[in-house]
């Protein structure tokens, strides 16, 4: 059960929006960070830089 919910094993979903959790067959709960832009990818002359646990990934400008 998270937040009232009860998962089923191997269910994922977002657990924020730099998280992806998925419930394991112990019954526990797995969470690790996610990143929407590396489906989408960086504008053109930009480069995806990882997040630092607490906020997600961001795209900033090449070079920097």
């Amino acid at each position: 059960q998270e937040r009232g919910r009860w998962r089923v094993t191997g269910e994922r979903w977002r657990g924020g929006p730099c998280q992806v959790c998925q419930c394991l067959p112990s019954g526990g709960v797995r969470c690790v960070p996610y990143c929407p832009l590396r489906d989408t990818g960086c504008p053109q002359g930009h480069v995806l830089r990882e997040g630092d646990g607490e906020s997600c990934c961001t795209c900033g400008p090449a070079g920097e």
